[in-house]
């Protein structure tokens, strides 16, 4: 965990009394944290943007893509991933794409 600096303020998503991460803490309810690995189309993210996550057809068709997620929440941007916060719903494909590779991200409009 990251410690508190003077004068911060403190809110309900930086403290969480079952232990979580700061990450896991940060997601808001009925989501989860799936990671999607950085590819080199990636539009520049920042915490708070949100993002469609397309997962892509067959043989990398774009006419069989799918909007696997839709203006999930980016939680995290590292330098090999972005953690997005996805419906519990939309998870369990989201992160089968990601980790085949399949996943890509869109910028939704208004943020970033």
């Amino acid at each position: 965990r990251d410690p508190l600096v003077a004068g911060e303020v403190v809110s309900a998503r930086r403290i969480d009394p079952t232990g979580s991460s700061p990450l896991a803490a940060s997601l808001p309810a009925g989501t989860r944290g799936v990671a999607v690995p950085l590819g080199d189309a990636v539009p520049p993210l920042v915490p708070g943007d949100r993002v469609d996550v397309l997962v892509a057809g067959p043989g990398l068709d774009p006419a069989g893509a799918t909007t696997a997620a839709r203006a999930a929440v980016v939680a995290q941007v590292g330098e090999l991933a972005v953690v997005v916060a996805v419906d519990a719903a939309d998870a369990p494909l989201v992160s089968a794409a990601a980790a085949g590779g399949l996943a890509g991200l869109v910028l939704v409009p208004g943020t970033g």
